[in-house]
């Protein structure tokens, strides 16, 4: 019985570790692809010259300024949920 129970444990385990890996990893490419389009966004303003380069740079400073808190904030998240899951298993 004891090692059925073990067993459980650590197949609840390895699933919280994958659940883990998968939000990391879902983390990753929201934060390359907003990188990508915020990039692209510059590119494309710069070649309008709607406004000067440096009021472009500041504006797109400022988007991923906030993009970068709300990345580590989700990332905080994921962290509290995961010692939670993890605490359960134990």
């Amino acid at each position: 019985m004891w090692e059925q129970i073990n067993d459980i444990l650590a197949s609840r385990t390895n699933e919280v570790l994958h659940f883990g890996d998968q939000l990391e990893e879902f983390e990753q490419n929201r934060s390359s692809t907003m990188a990508k389009h915020l990039r692209m966004m510059v590119d494309k303003q710069v070649q309008i010259a709607l406004k000067l380069p440096q009021q472009i740079e500041r504006t797109a400073e400022a988007e991923s300024y906030e993009l970068n808190s709300v990345i580590i904030g989700n990332r905080r998240a994921h962290a509290e949920l995961l010692a939670r899951m993890e605490k359960e298993v134990s």
